[in-house]
């Protein structure tokens, strides 16, 4: 049986952004349509950041490490 892969574009845009970004794990939820990005640094509470598209997930990870460094 063949198994249905949904949304395969978004989930490709997920794993080039999680190459791209090596203090976050990225992630596509096709339930939500959403796109996470989890740190992976120690920090006292998880952060989590997610977006409606990968170039607005994108936008908040570069604002986010400006406002890091």
């Amino acid at each position: 049986m063949h198994r249905r892969r949904w949304d395969a574009q978004a989930r490709a845009e997920a794993a080039w952004l999680d190459g791209e970004y090596q203090d976050w794990t990225i992630m596509y939820g096709p339930y939500s349509r959403q796109f996470y990005a989890l740190a992976t640094w120690s920090a006292p509470k998880p952060v989590i950041v997610s977006a409606a598209t990968v170039e607005e997930l994108e936008e908040q990870l570069s604002w986010l490490g400006l406002a890091a460094a």
